[in-house]
């Protein structure tokens, strides 16, 4: 998932209660660091027409948490930011995603 804001998913294997470490930039001075990623539910969602799995991904990082609700490829669905301003992001269903159509 390289969605702005969005945690990178590992492909397949995504379970309540996997975590793992990903690499990001300390948005302050642009340094690596890492951040937690916790698998914290499971469910379903209408998307493209179809019924999907979906699980729901919180990332944890220095005390600030971003959620995201996530296909079980790894496609980012919504995501919430809840640091200093509220921000939600949500794939529309008629656009293609980045790299597919004109």
């Amino acid at each position: 998932m390289t969605d702005g804001l969005a945690p990178m998913v590992a492909a397949g294997g995504l379970r309540v209660g996997r975590e793992w470490q990903i690499n990001v930039l300390d948005p302050r001075d642009l340094s690596p660091t890492q951040a937690l990623v916790r698998v914290v539910g499971q469910g379903s969602a209408m998307w493209r027409g179809q019924p999907v799995r979906t699980y729901r991904l919180r990332v944890t990082y220095e005390g600030r948490e971003l959620e995201a609700v996530v296909t079980a490829d790894g496609e980012v669905l919504r995501q919430t930011l809840s640091w200093s301003i509220p921000l939600t992001f949500v794939r529309e269903e008629d656009r293609p995603p980045v790299g597919e159509g004109p």
